[in-house]
Order: structure tokens, then sequence, then C-alpha cells
């Protein structure tokens, strides 16, 4: 967390400071992009210790007027993925809802007023960080050719749209590009653990990842356990706009399993006797060592080593 005697946030921030100072003499347009995990990545309360020093870093572009032509924008990339919160409710649904936050200089607040307006109303739509690509265009567009915000086209292939048009009301997590386990605009029912349905998700889920460690090849995990089932800690039976119909019901479910006791979370397809994982299995708690050994990225949340090696 430190460089020597220097909390490294603090150290990012100075940079921050710097790079914003040089470059606003400089009467030049500018764009930074800093990135910070280390204190917010794997501990709920650990960012609550730099409450103060981020306080002072927002009062100090404020106060020194670097704010006056700069758009600010404050966000994360998820949710938390491992701390003790993620086996809650609250922290199934805080994963999936990153934080985000903008700034816009009053100057040109006063002179696009209907871009703002569409982007407070966007505060209570479904966004995606599919959108925040698409609105650093329409801001790149504005500020090098003078188009107005919210009147520029993404390119072909953009999967969001700028936030400074309205987003419908209507939208889904379908035509929104969100994958169907990170959706939060479902309702869910729980059902029993010893639920038909359930168990065969869960079986599912236990395959699915055994099959993962297969396909990876010998050379990949030679060494490593296959998993069973341990127990089904939550099912809930899963309705979003995106309807199966006949074809079968999701089912979400989280398990853990032995012998790692990985705590492993995803949406299946069920129908009859059989289910079938829709896109990927996460897993909700630290895996620390235990796949020390494996460099494959997805594979090492998955993987427990017979050997220390």
């Amino acid at each position: 967390m430190c460089y020597g005697p220097h909390p490294k946030h603090i150290l990012q921030m100075e940079y921050v400071r710097e790079f914003v100072a040089k470059y606003n003499s400089s009467r030049r347009p500018y764009f930074a992009f800093s990135f910070l995990a280390e204190l917010s990545h794997e501990y709920l309360s650990r960012v609550a210790s730099a409450d103060e020093q981020f306080e002072e870093f927002f009062r100090f572009l404020h106060q020194s007027g670097y704010l006056h032509n700069t758009i600010l924008i404050v966000m994360s990339d998820h949710g938390h993925r491992f701390d003790a919160i993620r086996a809650t409710a609250v922290g199934h649904i805080e994963e999936r809802m990153p934080f985000f936050a903008i700034h816009m200089p009053q100057n040109i607040s006063s002179t696009q007023s209907e871009a703002i307006a569409a982007l407070n109303l966007n505060s209570a739509r479904l966004v995606t960080p599919f959108d925040t690509h698409a609105t650093l265009i329409d801001i790149l567009n504005f500020s090098a050719q003078g188009h107005p915000l919210g009147k520029t086209q993404p390119p072909p292939g953009t999967l969001g749209q700028s936030l400074f048009r309205e987003v419908p009301l209507e939208r889904t997590c379908e035509n929104a590009s969100i994958p169907i386990n990170y959706c939060t605009c479902e309702t869910e029912s729980p059902i029993p653990d010893s639920d038909t349905r359930a168990v065969l998700a869960a079986t599912a889920i236990i395959k699915h990842i055994n099959e993962l460690l297969k396909d990876g090849g010998t050379t990949i995990t030679e060494g490593c356990a296959s998993l069973s089932l341990k127990v089904i800690r939550t099912a809930h039976l899963v309705k979003t706009a995106e309807d199966f119909g006949d074809n079968g019901l999701k089912v979400r479910v989280v398990v853990e399993a032995d012998p790692s006791g990985g705590i492993f979370e995803a949406t299946t397809l069920v129908k009859d006797t059989d289910a079938q994982v829709l896109v990927d299995v996460s897993r909700i708690n630290p895996y620390g060592n235990q796949s020390s050994c494996i460099k494959h990225v997805i594979l090492r949340k998955v993987l427990l080593l017979f050997r220390t090696v």
C-alpha cells in the first residue's frame, strides 16, 4: 500500500495534480486516465481511510480553477467481487452496479442545456460502461469539431450510446449489451436448495468448471483437483425482459465446491432434466494461493492444486 513512507494513492493523486497543473498552464487540451484499485478492490471499508485525501484532492481541483473548462469523471469498473458483502443479496447487486459520477463545467452546462438535461435524466436509467465509451467519443467530437453534445452518432459497432442523449426508459439488459448474469433488471424468487431445478443448475456449474479444467490441457491443469458439489448455498428462479419461454427456466445458484471451498455463482438455463451455464461462472470468495502456479487468467479462479509446486 506504500512506497516507503508514502501511501500509493496519495502519490498517484500528486501525479494527477502535477499533470493537470502543467497542461492547464499550457492552454492545450488534455486527457488523463488514472486508475486506482488497491484501496477498494479487496476490502469494502478500506477506501474510507482515504476519504479526507480524496476530498482535499477534489477541493484542490475546484478551488484552483482547473474544473472551469474540464469534464471530470469518477467511476469504477465493477463492485466488490470477493469481500464478505459479496455473499449477501446487497453484494450481489453491488458487484453489478459500479460507481459513476461526472462533473460538467459551468460554461458547458450553460450552452448545452439539452445535453445536460438528458444527462440528469439518465441518472435514473439503465446505463453501462459501454455508454461511458460512447460519451467520451461525444466529448471528443464536441471539443475537437464543435459538434453539440448528444448530436454525434457513435461509430458503427459501438455498443453504448452517449449519456448526453436520453436513454430509453424501456431499455433492457439485452439491448444494452449487458450479459445475462450481470443483469440487475430482473425479478427473482427463491427456491429450496433441494428443488430439482436447483440441483440440476448446481450440478451443471460444477460440470462446467471441471470441463474448463479438462479443456485447459494437462500442461495447464496437471496436479489440479476435480471439483465436486459440497452444498447449494442459494437458488433463485430468474425472470427478465428477455424471456426464454418454452426453452426453459433461468435459475441462478450459488454453490460451494469441494475440495477447494470455492464459492461460485452462475445463471443457468434449466429445461426438463438438463441444465447449462449461461455466459460465465463467477467465483465470489478469494482464491488466494490455491492456484499460485497457474498463469491462465480464467482457470486461476477455479483450480485447487493437489500439491504445492
